[in-house]
């Protein structure tokens, strides 16, 4: 038999008072894989097998911007040397071109001279009387195309002339000098191991046991080997894979994260701070990165490196009554059915709030706002 509430609404079961329900801050969104991390990471790998320069050693305290290890630092030194050569080649190319550019310069100037005095005996001709009339307009014709021809002449010999065919020349060498060296900068930045942040040096097992051979730090590597990492041993963050939608439709600020240390049982509180991302080249993996409360960092720090599951929570905006999804979901099946957790709650207790629905619960503020 239905229980009658106001009006004429009847309900398959007792509407239970909003008000049994406590109030809590935040809300339980679901359980989701974490990586427990220090908090300033970077790691080095070989891209390839070869030689692999150690710069420091195992345990070794760096600064950000320290160099660490070297990928193929033969490589590396001959593509230097390479470009030294170049270089000095570009040089050398610039003095050759001023130099071919004088050289030019005077050899055009005696074909002005030459081409001048043949145009002044070609003249002397034009005044004789003895010279024939058609030879005459021939010779006319022979002081135009000197005319001509000085002219093309004394126009490349202009300054401005010269130096824009110079700076052609140079401009075609530098880019090409250029293009060496942002290949050289690119092969270094590849090749070169730099710590991004300050930290501790730790060394792969396989670096070590290459060192035993080659303790002058030059070791052999295969490809796509770990060679070693940097962290700041004393600050961990909390990583989450952000798989769950629900998880993604927060408010990432208001999204904090509480895991249990297996060695006292204590929890883990850590809040969100900012969004990682990692293109493994097919997609963008998004993960989730929390700052660790200050007053769980040691508990953290005990499970540093392992993975583990946290509970997810969103903080509410101000506290709610937080109500078990199981507690109303048969009470009118219809109306969950047709409007959802949402429109059922707001049904069973007119003028209330539905802040969030969870998994399990719902968060929802009283029609009093209370």
């Amino acid at each position: 038999m239905g229980v009658l509430l106001t009006g004429n609404t009847v309900f398959a079961e007792p509407v239970p008072d909003l008000a049994k329900y406590p109030k809590a801050p935040r809300i339980w969104l679901g359980i989701e894989e974490a990586l427990v991390r220090p908090k300033a990471y970077s790691q080095g790998r070989t891209m390839a097998a070869g030689n692999v320069r150690l710069m420091a050693t195992d345990g070794q305290a760096l600064k950000k911007g320290e160099l660490w290890a070297v990928l193929d630092p033969q490589g590396l030194e001959l593509e230097r040397r390479s470009l030294e050569v170049e270089e000095y080649k570009f040089t050398q190319k610039i003095r050759e071109d001023k130099r071919n550019q004088r050289d030019k310069t005077v050899k055009i100037q005696l074909d002005v001279n030459d081409i001048q005095e043949k145009k002044s005996k070609l003249q002397l001709a034009l005044e004789s009387e003895e010279t024939p009339v058609e030879i005459k307009r021939r010779i006319r014709e022979g002081v135009k195309k000197a005319d001509e021809e000085i002219a093309a002449l004394q126009e490349f010999l202009s300054a401005d002339q010269q130096a824009k065919e110079l700076q052609m020349e140079e401009e075609e060498a530098r880019v090409a000098l250029e293009k060496k060296k942002k290949d050289f900068e690119a092969s270094k930045k590849r090749s070169e191991l730099i710590a991004l942040s300050d930290g501790v040096l730790k060394l792969s097992s396989q670096a070590k046991d290459a060192l035993t051979e080659k303790p002058d730090g030059l070791i052999w590597l295969d490809g796509n080997i770990h060679i070693g990492s940097i962290s700041e041993e004393n600050a961990v963050e909390i990583v989450v894979s952000a798989k769950s939608p629900l998880v993604n439709q927060i408010n990432k600020d208001d999204l904090l994260v509480l895991m249990e240390e297996g060695r006292s049982g204590r929890l883990i509180s850590a809040e969100f701070e900012k969004v990682d991302e990692l293109d493994t080249g097919s997609d963008v993996q998004q993960n989730y990165v929390f700052k660790v409360a200050s007053d769980s960092m040691e508990g953290a720090r005990n499970v540093s490196g392992q993975r583990n599951l946290v509970h997810v929570y969103r903080k509410l905006p101000q506290p709610c009554h937080i109500v078990l999804k199981k507690d109303i979901a048969f009470i009118d099946p219809a109306a969950l059915e047709r409007a959802g957790w949402e429109g059922l709650a707001i049904k069973l207790w007119p003028g209330c709030k539905v802040v969030q629905v969870a998994s399990q619960t719902l968060a929802i503020q009283a029609p009093n706002g209370n």
